[in-house]
């Protein structure tokens, strides 16, 4: 025969259910705790990974990618986004890109058309990127150290994330000497193999001034190139040691002195004669004239810097 409840057996179940509560407030408190405890400790690893990358980070060439940005008018630059070889490039695992020119071909101004596009495809995918502008007219002068210590903390800091030997590099050096070239080359290596895939991007390497940092440099490049997941861009002249030491390395080759180049000049001319408040003011048929003369002159090559950098 069954019991009938009575009031003790009431209030043993009252008890039981506020020993449950009490039980998962507990295990909520500690929850809560352990959140705000690992909240606190991502709080000061991120303080200090930022010291860190500080402390790598010798140049930052930003402000090249904001001025080259800035010159680019947005009908030019689209046909080598357009190109068979790019769009296979861009798609590639590991694959390797070398746009060559003369000087005033446009060869930064689309450099920085290919880091925007990376930028924007990074932005929607798993993939890093990177980039790096050697310049004439830097002071202190670029190096190849330079590059690879910057590459490094633009991929750290889109990963959000320090290697452990970054961080023993920090403490060995303690701040006053620079890591060495092999151990940089270590470090980026590292970094490459926790990404699907990642874009690194290095403008004018005939600007690299001094001859020995620019041996070294080509070198780093080479080896670059060599390593798993990546996928290198370079521009540069067209001069002997480069061709040398990449010619038979580089997979992907482009010549700017090319129709496709002049279409870009001539576009470019005429968005000029169109916006600029001086120059609209010309009639029709000086305007057709000059924009005949410049084109004409240009021959794969731009000479008016001011106009197309």
């Amino acid at each position: 025969m069954q019991r009938l409840g009575g009031p003790d057996d009431g209030l043993r179940a009252i008890q039981k259910k506020l020993k449950e509560l009490q039980s998962k407030e507990i295990v909520v408190a500690v929850i809560e705790n352990l959140r705000i405890n690992l909240d606190i400790h991502r709080r000061i690893l991120r303080d200090e990974d930022r010291n860190i990358l500080a402390w790598l980070q010798s140049v930052d060439t930003s402000t090249n990618h904001y001025l080259a940005h800035k010159k680019r008018d947005p009908e030019t630059g689209n046909w080598l986004l357009q190109l068979p070889i790019f769009t296979q490039w861009i798609a590639s695992k590991n694959a390797s890109f070398w746009l060559q020119g003369s000087p005033g071909a446009g060869k930064t101004v689309l450099c920085s058309t290919v880091i925007e596009m990376v930028k924007g495809q990074c932005d929607q995918s798993t993939d890093h990127y990177a980039y790096f502008y050697f310049d004439f007219n830097a002071k202190p002068t670029r190096t190849h150290i330079d590059m690879l210590r910057s590459i490094i903390a633009q991929l750290c800091t889109h990963k959000k994330y320090v290697p452990p030997t970054l961080r023993q590099l920090y403490n060995t050096y303690n701040r006053e000497w620079q890591p060495y070239r092999h151990q940089l080359l270590e470090m980026l290596s590292l970094l490459l193999t926790t990404s699907h895939r990642t874009y690194v991007i290095i403008d004018a390497l005939d600007e690299c001034q001094a001859e020995s940092d620019r041996d070294e440099l080509l070198i780093t490049v080479t080896e670059m190139i060599a390593m798993d997941n990546v996928n290198i861009l370079v521009t540069s002249r067209k001069e002997n040691d480069i061709e040398e030491e990449l010619e038979d390395v580089v997979e992907i080759k482009v010549d700017l002195a090319r129709a496709k180049v002049d279409s870009d000049i001539a576009i470019y001319v005429r968005n000029r004669l169109e916006k600029d408040k001086q120059l609209r003011k010309w009639d029709r048929d000086t305007k057709q004239k000059i924009e005949k003369v410049l084109t004409e002159r240009a021959q794969g090559m731009f000479a008016f810097t001011p106009l197309y950098g």
